[in-house]
C-alpha cells in the first residue's frame, strides 16, 4: 500500500508538472509572436537606412542589440515548442568533434571536454543547428556549475531502445553532459526548464538556456532527464529519435541573391501595417513590385483580378473569416505553379497544423539577406 501511495504521488507531480510547463509554454509562444512582429519592424527598417550615413555606427549598434532581442525570443519559442525546425539524418560522433575546438576555448585551462561516442552508432533526426545550440548549451552550464574547480566535463552518446509508457520499444539516439561540479537541490532540479528561471546573478544569463534544450528536444520527438544533488554533480541526458534515413553531405549554399530578375511582382499578405510596409520595402530594395493585402479576402480577391502575380507572401495569424491556413490552401489549390512563402514567428507547418500545406517558412524576424535566399529557394 505504502508503494502504490508513493507511485501515486510520483504520478500525480509528473502530471502538475507537465500542465504547468504546458501553460507557461502557451504564454511564452503567444509572448514570442509578439516581440517578433515588433522586431521584424524594427530590424528590416534599421537595414534600410543609407549604410554611408553618419550615423551608421549607431545603426549597426541598434541592429545588432534588435538581433540579440531576436535570438531571446528564438529561445522562448524553442522553450514553447512553436520554432521552426529543419530535421535530418546527422551523425553525432563528427557533430561533435567539429563542436570540440569551439566549445574548448570557451572552457578555463583548469577544465578539460571529454567526448565518448559509440562507433558505429545510429544517426539522429534532429535540426542539427539547434542541437548544436543545445550542446553549447549544456557544456557552458557544466562549465560554471565547475567555477574554481578542476576536473573534466564529459560528453557521452551512444545508441539506446528505450521502453515507452505504452509498452512500445524505441530506437533513441542517447546524448549526456556529465559535470562533476556544485549540483542542484532538488526544488531547483524541479525548476530548472521553466524560463527565466536561473540560479546565477542577475545579468550573467537569461535564464532560457535550459528551458530551450527542453523545448527544442520534445518539440523534435526526444525527452531530457537531469541526474543531479548537491555535491553531486549533474548530467543532462537526450534522448533524440533515431533516423530511418542515411546521412546526406550537405549541399552547398549559395549566395544571396542581390536583385531580382524581371521585377517580379509579390503579393504581401500581413494584417500588421508597419510589419507589411518594411516587408514591401524590403522587397523593393531586392528589384521585386509590390502589391499589399490586409485580410485573407483581400489578397484572394487581388489574385483573381491580378494575372501578372508571380509570388504570394502571407503571415499565418489573420483576423477575419479566413485563416492563414485557409488562404494558403485556396492558394496551392488554385494556383498550383504560384511560389508561396510564409512568414511566422511560429512553425505552424503539418506538423503542427494538418490542414496547412507544406510550404516553405521564413521565420520572423528576419534580414534582408534571409529574405532574398528565401525567395531564390522558392523560385528555384
Amino acid at each position: 500500500m505504502e508503494i502504490d501511495r508513493i507511485e501515486r504521488q510520483g504520478l500525480e507531480e509528473a502530471l502538475l508538472h507537465s500542465q504547468k510547463m504546458k501553460a507557461v509554454g502557451q504564454l511564452t509562444g503567444g509572448l514570442a509572436h509578439d516581440f517578433n512582429n515588433l522586431l521584424a519592424v524594427i530590424i528590416g527598417s534599421l537595414e534600410l537606412t543609407d549604410p554611408d550615413s553618419s550615423d551608421a555606427p549607431r545603426i549597426a549598434r541598434a541592429l545588432n542589440a534588435a538581433e540579440r532581442g531576436a535570438l531571446l525570443t528564438q529561445r522562448l519559442l524553442a522553450f514553447s515548442r512553436k520554432q521552426s525546425l529543419t530535421p535530418h539524418a546527422v551523425e553525432m560522433k563528427p557533430l561533435l568533434e567539429n563542436l570540440r575546438e569551439l566549445m574548448r576555448h570557451s572552457l578555463p585551462a583548469t577544465l578539460s571536454l571529454e567526448i565518448e561516442a559509440q562507433s558505429p552508432a545510429w544517426p539522429a533526426w534532429i535540426d542539427v543547428g539547434q542541437l548544436e545550440n543545445a550542446i553549447i548549451n549544456l557544456v557552458m552550464n557544466a562549465r560554471d556549475a565547475m567555477e574554481g574547480q578542476t576536473g573534466v566535463i564529459k560528453i557521452r552518446t551512444w545508441n539506446q531502445r528505450v521502453t515507452r509508457s505504452d509498452g512500445r520499444r524505441q530506437d533513441m539516439v542517447a546524448l549526456e553532459v556529465i559535470d562533476r561540479g556544485s549540483g542542484m537541490t532538488q526544488e531547483v532540479k524541479s525548476r530548472v526548464f521553466e524560463p527565466f528561471f536561473t540560479t546565477k546573478q542577475t545579468g550573467s544569463g537569461s535564464g532560457l538556456g535550459l528551458s530551450m534544450v527542453y523545448g527544442f528536444v520534445r518539440q523534435s520527438g526526444g525527452r531530457v532527464e537531469i541526474e543531479s544533488a548537491p555535491g553531486q554533480g549533474t548530467t543532462v541526458r537526450l534522448h533524440l529519435p533515431r533516423s530511418t534515413l542515411p546521412v546526406v553531405p550537405e549541399d552547398e549554399t549559395h549566395s544571396a541573391t542581390a536583385s531580382a530578375e524581371n521585377e517580379r511582382l509579390v503579393l504581401v499578405l500581413e494584417d500588421e501595417a508597419d510589419v507589411r510596409q518594411t516587408l514591401c520595402e524590403q522587397l523593393h530594395q531586392l528589384g521585386y513590385l509590390t502589391l499589399e493585402a490586409e485580410s485573407g479576402e483581400q489578397a484572394l480577391n487581388m489574385l483573381a483580378a491580378s494575372p501578372d502575380i508571380g509570388m504570394f507572401i502571407s503571415d499565418l495569424m489573420l483576423p477575419g473569416s479566413l485563416s492563414g491556413a485557409e488562404v494558403i490552401n485556396h492558394v496551392r489549390s488554385h494556383y498550383p505553379q504560384l511560389p508561396v512563402l510564409l512568414i511566422s514567428g511560429q512553425d505552424l507547418r503539418p506538423t503542427h497544423n494538418p490542414q496547412l500545406p507544406d510550404v516553405a517558412l521564413l521565420r520572423k524576424p528576419f534580414t534582408r539577406v534571409q529574405l532574398a535566399q528565401a525567395l531564390r529557394k522558392i523560385s528555384a
